[in-house]
């Protein structure tokens, strides 16, 4: 096992102050880091990322730790982030956030995964205010929703609808599975969480795909069927939006 250096820690700790970094910043960070203790090759650039992400995460996993790639369920937009691999990410949320704040994340996540379309309403979400153990005034519940958002453990549409974020995709994805076993659903293709995505038109078939992943099986296709069982697949705005985001 190859040892860290110095700019591999460097690497890390950006990551452990920042959480979650979209893939324009990770090169950046890896410039960066190469450029001050070693050297740096634009050309090779993707493969200096992956022999970096693989000597970190052989280093780190016996601490439980993992950086890790994961995508915006909204565009496909490819993020990275240093991730827990041992403990439920909702209780290691325990020392960042109360136990009323917690309760309402845990309510919050709730309302997503059962969501049809996999998103809320500002107005549904302060709801939640009132359903928690402690109840909690809506304005104190607003800046909670903010802190989320900053932090990236939720998103928000245009349109002002609630989304899980990509951080929230990320670290809470075993989480999901265990607790909502009912309602979690994988994706036809990359057979990660799928929370938000098209899905078959046929009432009867389950299969969903995220919009990114969809837009890639359906690429160059002019009639759109389900890969399983072969019935008319839904269209969406968020699919052809996913066919313009560049894919790091």
């Amino acid at each position: 096992m190859q040892k860290l250096k110095s700019s591999h820690h460097m690497f890390i700790q950006a990551f452990m102050t920042r959480g979650v970094m979209n893939g324009t910043e990770v090169f950046n960070l890896l410039k960066l880091s190469c450029e001050k203790y070693g050297d740096y090759d634009e050309a090779s650039r993707t493969q200096l990322l992956l022999d970096y992400c693989h000597t970190i995460n052989s280093n780190i996993s016996m601490l439980g730790l993992e950086i890790k790639k994961g995508k915006d369920e909204t565009n496909g937009t490819g993020y990275y982030g240093l991730v827990n691999t041992v403990e439920s990410n909702i209780t290691l949320l325990a020392s960042q956030y109360t136990e009323n704040e917690l309760q309402f994340f845990k309510m919050l996540l709730e309302e997503f995964v059962k969501s049809e379309s996999g998103t809320i309403g500002s107005i549904e979400a302060l709801g939640i205010s009132e359903k928690i153990p402690k109840k909690m005034s809506k304005t104190d519940a607003n800046q909670l929703l903010d802190r989320f958002e900053r932090e990236k453990w939720i998103g928000k549409s245009k349109e002002g609808r609630m989304y899980l974020g990509i951080r929230g995709v990320m670290e809470m994805e075993q989480y999901i599975f265990e607790m909502f076993e009912d309602f979690a659903v994988r994706c036809n293709m990359c057979k990660k969480l799928c929370i938000q995505g098209a899905r078959c038109m046929n009432g009867e078939c389950e299969t969903r795909m995220h919009f990114h992943c969809a837009q890639r099986v359906f690429r160059g296709k002019s009639e759109k069927r389900c890969p399983e069982c072969r019935g008319p697949w839904q269209e969406s705005s968020q699919t052809r939006q996913a066919d313009q985001v560049e894919m790091e």
